[in-house]
C-alpha cells in the first residue's frame, strides 16, 4: 500500500505503546440524568411507496408501477447473479492485530469521488455467513465530490475534493450512492448504482440518483435499508437489480460509457457508466427532520447516521443512531440517541417494520459515533478520531442504563457496523483515502 498506510501504522504503534490497556479513561462522564433510556416520541416512521411524475405533476405513481415499466426494457437480476469481476487487493498491516483486513482495488482505494460508509452482510439477511460461497458483504459509497448537497458537501475537505477544480467533465453530476457487492470466498466485488424510479418528462419509466449520505445500511431478507440522515430509511429490494448489459426492447438502447447521465433520455438508458442499478421500492420517514449539520437535539426526530440488524431479539430488530460532534457532554440534550425497531417481513417493504415506532431508545454515551450494533443487551459503538485509530466500545444495557464493559482499537476512520450472528464476528470498514478496507474481528 501507499505511504499513507505506513504513516497510519506508525500512528497505531504509537497509540498502542502509549496506552497499555484501554479502560474507563476511554469513556466520558455519565450525563446527569436518571436513566439512559429515553422517550421514542417523535421517532415514529411512516411507510410510503409513491414517487413522482414529471409528465403529470399531480400524479403520484407507486415505485412498483414504475419499476414494472423499467423491467419491460431492462433485465432483472438477483443479488447473487451479479458477476463479481473486480479483484480485491491483498491484506495489509494497519497496526490492529485483532482485525482481518481486505483492501479495495487500488483505483477505489484512492478514488477522490467515492467514499465508503455503510456495511451489511448476508448474515444480517438470513444468518448465513458471508464466508460461504453464496455469502455477500454489501458496502455503501457516497459521492464525495457532490455539489449543492449539504449532507455530502461537509466531507469535501478531508477526502480529496477540496475545490471545484477537482470536478472534471465526467464529474458534473451528483451520482448519489453506489453499493459494492463483495464476496469473501472469491475476494472480488462489483458495483451497482442506487436509483429512485420516477416518470420522466416524456411519460416513460426512468430513474435518478439517490442523493443521501448512506452512512448506514442493513439487509434483512431481501430488503436493504439505507440510512437517509434527516428522514429515516430508503428501502431497496435485492431481487430487483436491473442490468444495463442489454435491452429487452430493440427500439431502446443502453449506454454504459457515459459518466454524466442517468435514467432514460431520448430512447437510451444510462447509469453514469454503471452496469447495474438497484431501484428504490419505498421509504420509512419521520414526520419531522433530524437536527441539521452535526448537532443533536436530544428529543424529537432523530438523525440516521448508522444502521444494523440484531438477529438475537425476537423478532429481529433494526437499529439506527446519530452522529454528533462534541458540544456539551454534561448536557444530555446535546448527546445523540439510538433506537431499535422490530422487523416483520423479509420481502414486503410496507410490512418490513412491525411498527413505525421504536420499541426502545437510549442516549448515546459518546460523540463521533460512526457505527452501532446490538446483540440483545450488548451494545457496540464505533467511534472515530480523525486519522488516528478509532475505538470499538462494548457496553451492556442494565435496567435502562448503558454500562461500559470494554474498548478495542480499530483502524483509522471506522464506519458502520455489522454483527455476524452465525460466526460471532463484527464487520466494519474504513473511509479514508488510500487506507480503505473491510475489516472483521471476533465479537468480544
Amino acid at each position: 500500500m501507499a505511504q499513507s498506510n505506513r504513516w497510519r501504522r506508525s500512528l497505531a504503534v504509537a497509540a498502542v505503546t502509549a496506552v497499555a490497556s484501554i479502560g474507563t479513561a476511554a469513556t466520558i462522564a455519565a450525563p446527569a440524568h436518571a436513566s439512559d433510556a429515553v422517550s421514542t416520541s417523535g421517532m415514529a416512521l411512516t411507510f410510503d411507496d409513491h414517487t413522482f411524475s414529471n409528465f403529470t405533476p399531480a400524479a403520484t405513481p407507486t415505485f412498483a408501477s414504475v419499476i414494472s415499466g423499467l423491467q419491460t426494457v431492462l433485465p432483472t437480476v438477483s443479488l447473487t447473479a451479479i458477476g463479481l469481476t473486480i479483484g480485491a487487493e491483498s491484506s495489509f498491516d494497519d497496526g490492529v492485530s485483532s482485525t482481518t483486513e481486505t483492501c479495495w482495488n487500488s483505483d477505489d482505494n484512492t478514488a477522490q469521488e467515492w467514499i465508503p460508509q455503510g456495511i451489511t452482510t448476508t448474515s444480517d439477511a438470513t444468518g448465513t455467513s458471508p464466508n460461504a460461497s453464496a455469502g455477500r458483504i454489501i458496502a455503501s459509497w457516497y459521492d464525495g465530490c457532490s455539489l449543492g448537497d449539504p449532507e455530502v458537501d461537509y466531507a469535501l475537505p478531508h477526502q480529496g475534493c477540496t475545490s471545484l477544480a477537482a470536478v472534471t467533465a465526467d464529474r458534473e453530476a451528483d451520482k448519489g450512492v453506489r453499493i459494492a457487492i463483495y464476496s469473501r470466498a472469491t475476494r472480488s466485488y462489483y458495483f451497482a448504482l442506487l436509483v429512485q424510479p420516477y416518470i420522466n418528462d416524456a411519460g416513460h419509466a426512468s430513474y435518478g440518483a439517490v442523493r443521501v449520505h448512506a452512512g448506514g445500511i442493513a439487509l434483512y431478507g431481501n430488503l436493504l435499508y439505507v440510512a437517509d440522515t434527516p428522514h429515516g430509511f430508503r428501502v431497496f429490494d435485492t431481487r430487483k437489480f436491473l442490468s444495463l448489459n442489454s435491452s429487452q426492447d430493440p427500439d431502446i438502447k443502453v449506454d454504459r460509457t457515459d459518466k454524466r447521465q442517468v435514467g432514460r433520455h431520448d430512447g437510451t438508458f444510462y447509469a453514469y457508466s454503471y452496469h447495474y442499478v438497484l431501484p428504490q421500492v419505498g421509504r420509512w420517514s419521520q414526520t419531522g427532520n433530524g437536527s441539521p449539520d452535526h448537532t443533536c437535539d436530544g428529543t424529537g426526530p432523530m438523525k440516521f447516521a448508522y444502521a444494523s440488524i440484531d438477529r438475537s431479539t425476537s423478532p429481529p430488530s433494526l437499529m439506527a443512531g446519530e452522529y454528533c460532534l462534541p458540544a456539551n457532554e454534561s448536557n444530555p440534550e446535546t448527546v445523540g440517541r439510538f433506537a431499535r425497531w422490530r422487523l416483520s417481513s423479509t420481502t414486503s417493504p410496507a410490512s418490513g417494520l412491525a411498527s413505525g415506532t421504536p420499541f426502545d431508545a437510549y442516549r448515546e454515551p459518546y460523540n463521533h459515533i460512526q457505527g452501532g450494533a446490538t446483540r440483545g443487551n450488548t451494545v457496540y459503538f464505533n467511534t472515530s478520531d480523525g486519522t488516528s485509530m478509532g475505538k470499538l466500545h462494548k457496553l451492556t444495557l442494565v435496567g435502562g442504563d448503558l454500562v461500559w464493559s470494554e474498548d478495542r482499537w480499530v483502524p483509522a476512520g471506522p464506519e458502520d457496523l455489522s454483527y455476524d450472528a452465525n460466526a460471532n464476528v463484527i464487520y466494519s470498514q474504513t473511509e479514508y483515502w488510500d487506507g480503505r478496507e473491510i475489516y472483521s474481528m471476533p465479537a468480544f
